[in-house]
């Protein structure tokens, strides 16, 4: 067993620049079409925030993000799941949490991995 640990920090602001610039076109490469229908842009700034501390525990390559599927919880907390089998079957346990801080936003992600 192995337990890996991701995190992120993100200025919103930068985020919210960087969708006024690219619009859906941005968001689309980020984000499913799930994703985008059900989050406002801010709520999907704290899920790129996560996705990254997903990422990072796990070492994908740096354009996963759409590999990594997200879903809000009755509670408001983030699930994940992953379009890649391979992946999702070595996971045994994922652990997400965000916090705000006026612009700021930080993610952590911990994972158990079943490395047998």
């Amino acid at each position: 067993m192995l337990i890996k640990v991701g995190t992120d920090i993100l200025d919103k602001n930068r985020f919210l620049k960087s969708y006024r610039n690219g619009g859906i076109t941005f968001l689309e490469k980020l984000f499913t079409p799930y994703e985008i229908r059900e989050n406002s842009i801010e709520q999907l700034a704290s899920i790129f925030c996560l996705k990254e501390a997903v990422a990072k525990a796990l070492e994908l390559p740096k354009a996963s993000w759409l590999s990594i599927n997200t879903k809000r919880k009755e509670n408001g907390k983030i699930s994940c799941a992953f379009a890649d089998e391979s992946i999702a079957r070595k996971i045994t346990s994922l652990d997400t949490s965000i916090s705000h801080e006026e612009k700021i936003i930080i993610a952590v992600a911990v994972i158990i991995i079943d490395n047998n």
